[in-house]
């Protein structure tokens, strides 16, 4: 009689338990950001290529000293002007606004920068009055935008806009199985000189030639003309490419997993002489006499 008492008050609450479990709705509600880039004719951006007034400092990057100026990268914005005539007061004192900047090199009071794939060639002689001069093409040409955009060769990403969405997933169980799962649709998606450069730089100005590497190439520009840079043909050094650093008559080339050393007797034509292989790290390099320093 026990067993009988007990098994119908165990399968009275298993059925109660199934039926509440029958009628178990819910809903998970999730919101996410995402960004789209904005896109700007390349025209209007080069003519907005200009001294403006001085920003501030929010992500910056490489550094050039030039000589009582210092001019520093504003990540993917362009480039702060600096007055260091009084070192103990830096004073911060124009800004010139280009879009997908992450490098430069300046030389009597040219300011040469990458604007994504392509450079910029800038005088920037009279202090608070930039003037753009030419545009130089696929001087980057491996130069990535970013996971799911794809190049406009018309256009250069100005910024970014943020969006919000909301996503609703619904779900409805019956013994214990999902039998329905829905969900909302959404959007997808100096005079006479030439700058100093630090270790990590992908520009270097040495003779009559400015080299440039991306991620897998080499570029040398002729700058004999300083207002007409000529693009020479690249050549792959390898992967993950990141600096360059001149020595004498040698270029020192850091990637990812390596130091590649390229002769420039032959300015127009770098010549690979040697290299050293080692573990995937960031690879500044600088060299001095009979030493490079990886």
């Amino acid at each position: 009689m026990k067993i009988f008492q007990k098994t119908a008050v165990a399968l009275i609450a298993f059925l109660a338990i199934m039926c509440l479990q029958s009628c178990v709705k819910d809903t998970l509600t999730t919101t996410y950001t995402y960004e789209t880039p904005i896109l700007t004719p390349k025209a209007t951006v080069l003519q907005n290529i200009k001294s403006t007034a001085a920003q501030p400092m929010i992500n910056t990057g490489k550094i050039v000293q030039y000589g009582n100026l210092i001019l520093v990268n504003e990540v993917n914005k362009g480039v702060h002007i600096i007055n260091n005539s009084n070192p103990a007061a830096p004073v911060n004192q124009e800004f010139i606004a280009i879009p997908g900047n992450l490098d430069i090199a300046v030389r009597n009071n040219i300011l040469f920068a990458d604007i994504y794939t392509d450079m910029v060639t800038i005088d920037i002689s009279n202090r608070g009055n930039a003037v753009f001069k030419k545009l130089t093409n696929n001087v980057f040409s491996s130069r990535r935008y970013g996971i799911g955009y794809y190049y406009d060769s018309t256009k250069y990403i100005t910024g970014w806009e943020k969006h919000t969405t909301t996503d609703k997933e619904k779900f409805e169980f019956f013994n214990n199985k999902s039998v329905d799962f829905a969900f909302s649709s959404s959007p997808t998606t100096a005079t006479n000189t030439t700058g100093i450069n630090g270790s990590t730089t992908r520009m270097c100005i040495t003779g009559d030639y400015l080299y440039a590497v991306d991620q897998y190439s080499l570029t040398p520009v002729d700058i004999q003309n300083l207002l007409n840079p000529i693009a020479k043909t690249s050549q792959t050094v390898g992967f993950n490419i990141e600096t360059i650093y001149p020595f004498k008559n040698k270029l020192f080339i850091g990637g990812q997993t390596g130091m590649y050393i390229y002769d420039i007797a032959n300015a127009a034509q770098p010549a690979r002489q040697g290299s050293f292989v080692h573990a995937c790290f960031n690879d500044p390099v600088i060299a001095d006499g009979d030493f490079a320093y990886v």
